[in-house]
């Protein structure tokens, strides 16, 4: 059914009986515009190492304790740029992309050769800091920077700092990197290892719903990690909600109020509660002429594709999703039955994501939609 044919079937539906909510016509659009590149983020807070899985590399100051032997013990050893250390009584080891145990095992064993049964402690005292490359379905894609500390007590730099997670997890260093897009694939998010170029991944949802520890990989300095796309961004309202919950989920959700409100534009809603009288809350409630009986907006199923929704505002508060656009028609367009034409013609010009970015601040102005229908 051609779009002109839905709106006027519209146009004879009883505007005060809609419903919950009616799906509207899904059309293609225009290309989306090329994302400018970006210049990655610094994390403010520091990532604790794990013993048994972090791998050394240049930079890290590493302290060794022989039992007994004081003598072959030194408390500040620095993984030199070739990635070799010295060792009291051992000499230079290649240290690079090895864990602390199995550099341990390889100084008890060449200790061995002089020592009847060494005892060695070998620690991490400051390490290196870190760099991972994001790319994907991300909202800050490029490099990310982080320090990481081996000690409990300088995890949290400052108060203000005191929610972030603070060991190398795939879903924290997502997390502190400003979180996933909602069209990412969370099933299939690669992590490439530096060290070996291998690729492992990993299924977040599992983490998310099942609390599958497995799944979230630990990341190392070095490691890329991709997050993949869906082709549509219809993800259920169940797991919206999640996705939105959790860590990984967008901090806020960017919509746009356009039509008689009190003042329209491009606001920011609270990423765990994102809901229509929210978004018309922010842009200041209906002006006294505005009709107040259903609302149209336009939802974004793809980068180009999109639907129209039509909702009783008294009856239903709108889970809203990133980049929804929100009309509301003048009280006239009910009474001489032009609302659907009025929305129409109002929405017509988001047709894409890119559009909401970028262009209809061009043409609408910065302050949003401020165009009155004429009686």
């Amino acid at each position: 059914m051609s779009a002109s044919m839905l709106l006027q079937r519209f146009l004879l539906l009883p505007l005060l009986g809609f419903g919950m909510i009616f799906s509207g016509f899904a059309l293609p659009s225009s290309a989306v515009a090329a994302a400018p590149p970006s210049t990655g983020v610094e994390f403010k807070g520091r990532i604790a190492y794990q013993q048994g899985l972090y791998l050394l590399g240049p930079g890290d100051v590493l302290a060794m304790k022989t039992l007994q032997e004081p003598d072959f013990s030194q408390e500040q050893i620095l993984v030199g740029p070739d990635g070799m250390a010295g060792f009291p009584g051992v000499g230079e080891l290649p240290v690079a992309n090895q864990t602390l145990d199995a550099v341990k095992t390889r100084i008890e064993t060449v200790l061995g050769q002089t020592l009847i049964q060494p005892q060695v402690s070998l620690t991490l005292k400051t390490t290196r800091p870190g760099t991972v490359y994001l790319s994907g379905a991300v909202m800050h894609p490029g490099m990310f920077q982080f320090s990481t500390s081996a000690s409990e007590n300088n995890l949290i730099i400052s108060a203000q700092d005191s929610l972030v997670r603070t060991d190398s997890r795939l879903s924290n260093i997502l997390s502190n990197a400003g979180g996933v897009a909602m069209n990412a694939d969370l099933s299939q998010v690669t992590v490439t290892r530096a060290a070996t170029g291998e690729s492992q991944t990993a299924n977040l949802w599992q983490v998310l719903k099942e609390g599958d520890a497995g799944e979230d990989l630990w990341v190392n300095p070095g490691d890329r990690i991709h997050v993949p796309s869906l082709a549509t961004m219809a993800l259920n309202d169940e797991d919206y909600q999640l996705l939105l919950r959790s860590a990984l989920g967008p901090k806020s959700v960017p919509i746009r109020v356009i039509g008689w409100v009190k003042t329209p534009g491009v606001y920011n809603l609270d990423g765990v509660s994102p809901y229509l009288n929210s978004a018309l809350a922010k842009a200041g409630g209906f002006l006294d002429a505005a009709g107040k009986q259903v609302i149209a907006i336009r939802r974004f199923t793809s980068e180009s594709d999109f639907s129209t929704l039509f909702v009783e505002v008294e009856k239903t508060d709108l889970l809203l999703r990133p980049n929804d656009v929100i009309f509301v028609a003048e009280n006239k367009a009910y009474r001489t039955g032009r609302f659907a034409q009025e929305a129409n013609k109002a929405l017509s010009p988001f047709t894409s994501i890119a559009a909401v970015g970028s262009a209809m601040a061009q043409i609408f102005g910065l302050g949003g939609w401020d165009r009155r229908v004429n009686p």
